[in-house]
């Protein structure tokens, strides 16, 4: 009778573990997605700021930032997911090889998206708003990086 009520209580309290983990996990997610859209929307008003878009510019422009958004963001995520934690002092000369491999075929997809990008950016700013557009996009980025990721002296690479 008691091994009946202990594996019940036990069952209980693994359920209850889990609920409240997954509400912990799903209210961080939250918070970081809210925090990644007022910081999408920062950015937003910063780039509109420091371009001073007319209606018109700004009509074709964000749809075509957004698509640049996007598949730049897409490429830094699946990076992410194929690189996973790093941990230096662990890993095998082999494995940080490999991987530093693929860390520059990333940075290449990357380029590659941007070169394409610029030619569009081109067809839709004049050449001095796309100018400024590249140094605020720039200088916002490092901005947020912080924001999202304050520096951490014991954060591991890619947590």
């Amino acid at each position: 009778m008691k091994s009946k009520i202990a594996f019940r209580f036990s069952r209980a309290l693994i359920t209850l573990f889990m609920i409240t983990s997954g509400n912990s996990i799903f209210a961080q997610h939250e918070d970081f997605q809210k925090k990644k859209q007022e910081i999408d929307a920062e950015k937003i008003a910063h780039i509109t700021i420091k371009l001073n878009l007319t209606p018109e510019e700004a009509q074709v422009f964000w749809p075509v930032y957004n698509e640049y958004k996007n598949q730049m963001e897409g490429e830094m995520k699946a990076w992410r997911g194929e690189k996973g934690t790093i941990d230096y002092e662990k890993i095998s000369d082999k494995d940080a090889s490999s991987l530093a491999d693929k860390q520059i075929i990333h940075m290449q997809k990357m380029l590659e998206i941007k070169k394409n990008y610029y030619a569009k950016f081109k067809q839709v700013l004049p050449p001095k708003k796309l100018l400024k557009f590249y140094d605020a996009e720039h200088g916002q980025g490092r901005h947020h990086q912080k924001q999202i990721h304050p520096f951490n002296p014991n954060r591991k690479v890619g947590e």
